[in-house]
């Protein structure tokens, strides 16, 4: 949901690029201003914890020349509406989007333009001949490059085997609320906040084509199958309810109309899986949590391969490190689940 700006040099450029581009195609195929807005975001603080990380973000933020603004309880509780943040940090170079409205959007203009887009069919297998062919349960499509845009399914057509960590999170949407829960509630009608502590909860109040709603964003779980089930969903769901209900103790009659599980693809040493992996082939995955920013910034810079062009964000992407080998999963895999539930619980308030 997030564009997040990362403190070195490099990864800010590429973040601006990233955001740059997703401004520009708005602008290009006129998505209404919901799609995508530069409005910044927030990182909250519900504990003295999370309060020194701000304090700390602000440090390194100060480092790479990055302007920001502290927030304090009560600026925090005229944006949100809740008591529950003694703090934030507001940046504003970044910017927040709903991303199905962006994605639909952007695939109807490109589509406009004469692109084919083929939705609901699932490449099952991928081998090269003399090119490379993809087959799909209804046809085949024959390329001499391919674009490798499947985050940690990578692993499924048989590359970066034991360096991608499947992740999943989970959020929960409010249903659209009424006049009187929206005055109940007060404060501004958009806005985000993330979490001081990365395992804490997301908040995100939206007012748009789908009414005045509240959306719930926590947990995670490591999933090497690339699969949820429904039980392990519900029980997270009741996590959200916590987290809803301490944030927004006046709406406790306003109940989740969606909750869904989301797959992250992380790896070790926090880097892309990106380049040329055999001849004519360019993975653009593992966005490591980030993936709306480093997504796109990977498929233009995917985009650039395939041209043959250069640039120095291609350079700087190309000069990093490989994700690193994991454990055996027999080890790895429960050493992980247990790694999970303990920072989150160490995240205490902010989750």
């Amino acid at each position: 949901i997030y564009f997040y700006a990362v403190l070195s040099d490099g990864t800010v450029a590429g973040n601006r690029a990233a955001i740059d581009f997703a401004a520009q195609m708005q602008a290009r195929y006129e998505m209404p201003a919901e799609a995508l807005r530069k409005s910044g975001k927030v990182n909250g603080a519900a504990s003295a914890k999370g309060h020194a990380h701000n304090l700390s973000y602000a440090g390194q933020l100060d480092a790479v020349g990055q302007s920001y603004e502290l927030l304090d309880a009560t600026q925090m509780q005229a944006m949100t509406g809740t008591d529950f943040y003694r703090s934030g940090l507001f940046t504003p170079g970044t910017a927040v989007i709903q991303p199905a409205l962006y994605i639909q959007a952007l695939g109807d203009g490109l589509a406009r333009e004469g692109v084919t887009i083929f939705e609901n069919s699932a490449v099952l297998e991928l081998r090269r001949d003399a090119d490379w062919v993809a087959r799909t349960k209804g046809g085949r499509v024959m390329a001499g490059k391919v674009v490798l845009a499947v985050n940690g399914h990578a692993q499924s057509f048989g590359q970066f085997e034991r360096q991608l960590m499947q992740v999943y999170t989970y959020g929960s949407m409010t249903r659209a609320m009424r006049a009187d829960e929206v005055e109940r509630l007060g404060g501004q009608p958009n806005w985000g906040v993330t979490p001081s502590d990365p395992m804490g909860s997301t908040i995100r109040r939206i007012s748009g084509i789908g009414g005045d709603r509240i959306v719930v964003r926590n947990r995670f779980t490591y999933d090497p199958s690339m699969q949820v089930s429904e039980a392990q969903l519900a029980r997270i769901v009741h996590d959200h309810r916590r987290a809803f209900e301490a944030r927004f103790p006046m709406l406790s009659d306003v109940g989740f109309e969606h909750s869904w599980g989301g797959h992250l693809c992380l790896s070790r040493n926090s880097v892309p899986a990106f380049g040329e992996v055999e001849p004519g082939l360019i993975a653009a995955c593992c966005q490591n949590g980030l993936g709306t920013t480093k997504g796109t910034l990977a498929g233009l810079l995917a985009a650039e391969m395939v041209l043959g062009e250069t640039s120095d964000l291609l350079a700087h992407q190309l000069s990093r490190a490989s994700p690193s080998r994991l454990p055996p999963a027999p080890f790895f895999t429960p050493a992980a689940r247990m790694y999970l539930r303990h920072i989150e619980r160490r995240a205490g308030a902010e989750l």
